[in-house]
């Protein structure tokens, strides 16, 4: 029998606000380094604050905006069906990738998703034609809000925090436990290090609150966020092997996840 969070239906995000508009790279990092323009072009034109990733490291994006609504007032158990549907949802086809983001993905050699609709559709702008390799391992941790009257309503962000706050203490239902959600977290962890070991840039498009534990993991296993985008959608953490001189850029993450 799978393991319940591979039956997981509900899912999680931390954070619901885009990044501000930027202008999208018009020409992939690859086609200017086989054009000529040469190093000094290039670096004139790449996208502000965007490192050059050395080999060995690893992106962990968000994927981009749904297409489902979220200014909607909801009950506990419409919220419950709501991120039911928002698992089935793709994105919103109005919003682009910024430029941050395609920049970062230009430059991984290797690319891995989740099995949710959203992660696998904003892998597919990170690639641009390349492979994506889509695992369940990597979908969101549950998200079960608490039990309230139905006349109690509250919008999908605000009952996110409700519900992620509600699953740390231990209100899970029939669903993943936070315990078994970190140890999944490491199995993640440990999939993305087994690429890196080949000198690849390894970036995994995924979920916020997931990809806030695996980068938890590979703290404890010795790797340091050295450039930090935030959870905002299609915002990307770089992570790179812990050494002299290399300081963490990630904030204190809060305890129980």
């Amino acid at each position: 029998m799978p393991p319940m969070w591979a039956q997981a239906a509900r899912t999680s995000e931390m954070g619901s606000e885009d990044p501000k508009p930027e202008t999208v790279v018009a020409m992939p990092l690859r086609q200017r380094l086989r054009s000529g323009l040469g190093s000094k072009a290039f670096w004139r034109r790449r996208v502000r604050n965007v490192p050059q990733v050395k080999p060995g490291s690893i992106l962990l994006a968000r994927h981009g905006k749904s297409a489902l609504s979220r200014t909607v007032w909801l009950s506990a158990e419409g919220y419950r069906q709501w991120w039911g549907q928002y698992d089935t949802v793709g994105l919103d086809a109005t919003r682009q990738p910024p430029a941050r983001f395609l920049a970062f993905a230009e430059q991984a050699d290797v690319i891995y998703c989740s099995t949710l609709l959203r992660s696998q559709e904003t892998a597919a702008q990170a690639a641009s034609g390349r492979p994506v390799q889509s695992d369940v391992v990597f979908i969101e941790a549950p998200l079960p809000p608490p039990n309230m009257p139905n006349w109690f309503r509250l919008m999908p962000r605000i009952w996110g925090a409700v519900a992620r706050v509600n699953w740390m203490l231990g209100g899970h239902g029939d669903g993943e436990t936070a315990r078994d959600a970190r140890l999944r977290a490491r199995q993640a962890a440990e999939r993305l290090l087994a690429e890196v070991k080949n000198d690849q840039v390894v970036m995994l498009v995924a979920h916020g609150w997931f990809n806030r534990m695996i980068g938890q993991e590979l703290k404890k296993l010795g790797w340091a966020c050295t450039d930090d985008g935030g959870f905002k959608h299609w915002a990307v953490r770089l992570f790179e092997p812990r050494a002299a001189g290399v300081e963490d850029m990630s904030p204190p993450q809060p305890g129980g996840s």
